[in-house]
């Protein structure tokens, strides 16, 4: 996992200077880098620059560092769908609740917070960043007011989208969440039920 993290950041780090609008290349003949007898490698190494310094080049890189986003958005997500899911194995019950463990419990609840921040303000980073590339490639095109027709049909209304934007500026302006953890006989049975809270 750490490997994979170090990975990424790395390419995003590398990556960085590439956000910058293209600059015109310096004129130079094959004589003044010493490729005089290598017309060939001359003519690519020209070739190369050029795609460096183009416009599809730095649109390119916008894009990986919007993939880059979406990943941490959907790693967060997993990580917290994975912490809940332990809880809801009756396997962990005794870990959790036992009257022996509640330092277990609470180390539980701090990583259902932390967890839970994470998400929110990756879910919101990832709203922006894809916000701001859509509007810089396409602002003066169709597909943008169909964009921002489909973003506002999709969560301006939803009572969902509101109680999640709720969430998460609570967390980032307030404090963090209050969570429970509980016990209750409220399964379609009467069988007990492991559950989350916020308070």
């Amino acid at each position: 996992m750490i490997v994979r993290w170090y990975r990424i950041w790395k390419e995003v780090v590398s990556v960085g200077h590439r956000f910058e609008k293209p600059r015109p290349a310096a004129p130079h003949s094959p004589e003044s880098v010493g490729q005089a007898n290598y017309p060939v490698y001359s003519e690519a190494a020209e070739l190369m620059q050029r795609i460096k310094e183009s416009e599809g080049e730095r649109v390119f890189w916008k894009i990986e560092a919007l993939r880059a986003t979406f990943f941490v958005f959907a790693e967060n997500r997993l990580e917290l769908a994975k912490r809940l899911s332990q809880l809801e194995e009756p396997a962990n019950r005794a870990k959790v609740f036992g009257m022996r463990n509640r330092e277990v419990l609470r180390l539980f609840q701090k990583d259902i917070m932390r967890l839970l921040h994470n998400f929110l303000a990756s879910a919101f980073t990832l709203i922006e960043h894809t916000r701001i590339l859509t509007r810089e490639l396409y602002d003066d095109q169709p597909f943008y007011r169909e964009y921002q027709q489909k973003t506002a049909e999709l969560f301006s209304d939803s009572a969902l989208a509101r109680f999640v934007q709720g969430l998460r500026n609570w967390i980032l302006h307030k404090g963090l969440l209050p969570v429970v953890v509980q016990l209750s006989d409220t399964g379609t049975n009467g069988e007990l039920v492991s559950s989350v809270v916020l308070n």
